[in-house]
């Protein structure tokens, strides 16, 4: 055992294998733990219990490249709320690839940053995907931005489907994704990202 783990640690890719896998290791062993602790939602996956990505992007040059990426993209969907304490700051957040979301905040000063979104949500060839767009539109107008392409209403297109239910976020995410948002929570950036 000992001459093993010797010729793994005179070997870069050796050692380099033996990191990673500790890594695995402990990052699996702090997701179960968590999930002890903290558990599900009644059966329903939440924030704590999911394996989605959630990125947070405050500096100038994470914003810039993920609105670089984002310009690649023909659909995507997008979330949207004002601060509170800071009316002149939105706090948006996208999606375009299967359980990951980018969070960004905006600020009318930040002029280069506006622009490059701008630009991308006039976009005519891309596909806007969201739940209670009226309301994202409402924010969107409030900074002079629009979407100029095509959109899709997840709470629109829940009404067509089931009339007879309740149309709020909560109850569509546990209908057809199995997933409980934590509405109640403090910070309307994990809400945003979820």
């Amino acid at each position: 055992y000992l001459k093993k783990l010797s010729n793994v640690f005179s070997n870069k890719s050796g050692l380099l294998q033996l990191v990673q896998t500790m890594v695995t290791f402990y990052y699996n062993l702090i997701i179960r733990f968590v999930k002890f602790i903290f558990g599900g939602g009644g059966g329903y996956n939440t924030f704590l219990n999911s394996s989605k990505f959630y990125q947070k992007n405050e500096s100038k040059l994470s914003k810039k490249l993920t609105l670089s990426i984002l310009k690649k993209q023909k659909i995507i969907s997008l979330e949207i709320f004002k601060f509170k304490e800071k009316e002149s700051c939105l706090g948006l957040s996208f999606s375009w690839d299967k359980d990951k979301s980018y969070f960004i905040s905006l600020e009318k000063s930040d002029s280069e940053i506006y622009g490059e979104l701008k630009s991308l949500l006039e976009r005519e060839d891309l596909l806007v995907l969201g739940f209670d767009l009226k309301h994202q539109f409402k924010l969107l107008s409030d900074f002079d931005l629009k979407i100029k392409g095509q959109y899709f209403d997840n709470k629109i297109a829940h009404y067509l489907v089931n009339p007879d239910l309740n149309h709020d976020f909560k109850t569509s995410c546990q209908t057809y994704l199995n997933y409980s948002p934590d509405l109640n929570n403090e910070s309307k950036v994990q809400v945003c990202m979820e």
